[in-house]
């Protein structure tokens, strides 16, 4: 190799360099020149749509990382995972509890994916006893689970605003 090639092995080094001294844009830019060389190739699709998240550009980070879920052929729970979070950013919980449940069944005992549902789901309901429920099930269901705490704590914030919001309307009779 010498100085000037253009390859697509030259455009994926560039762009992991610029992404580890956090200058984004720059690591996009040639992992797009990378792309150029095999627009098929899953993982730089993947890592085009994390740098797309990155600089909070959710909708091409969607764009590329369900590209690349597309042509790839192996257990998918962490790339469904991810696009999910997405879906939450772009705010649309009902799409990322769909992606959610495809990581659960790409992997069934994926800790986050069983969490993050949980939580995306709370975050959309109205109704109170809904939200408690679903920690209930998730608690009892994932006693060993490393958010079983947290999930504890969300579980008695949410009693103690359903028990305030009851205290407040039997003020207001």
């Amino acid at each position: 190799m010498k100085l000037g090639d253009r390859s697509q092995f030259v455009f994926e080094k560039l762009s992991f360099a610029y992404r580890k001294d956090l200058e984004y844009k720059k690591a996009i830019e040639n992992m797009e020149q990378a792309l150029l060389f095999d627009s098929k190739d899953a993982e730089n699709l993947y890592r085009l749509g994390g740098l797309y998240q990155l600089v909070k550009d959710y909708k091409n980070a969607e764009k590329y990382i369900k590209l690349s879920l597309e042509i790839r052929d192996v257990p998918l729970d962490n790339e469904y995972r991810k696009l999910a979070t997405i879906y939450n950013r772009l705010e649309k919980p009902q799409i990322a509890v769909k992606y959610f449940k495809k990581a659960l069944k790409e992997n069934p005992d994926d800790e986050f994916a069983k969490f993050y549902l949980v939580t995306t789901k709370a975050s959309y309901y109205k109704d109170m006893q809904s939200k408690i429920e679903l920690f209930n099930v998730y608690i009892k269901n994932n006693p060993e689970s490393m958010f079983v705490e947290y999930a504890k704590r969300e579980r008695l914030k949410l009693k103690q605003e359903a028990f305030l919001k009851v205290e407040e309307h039997k003020d207001k009779n």
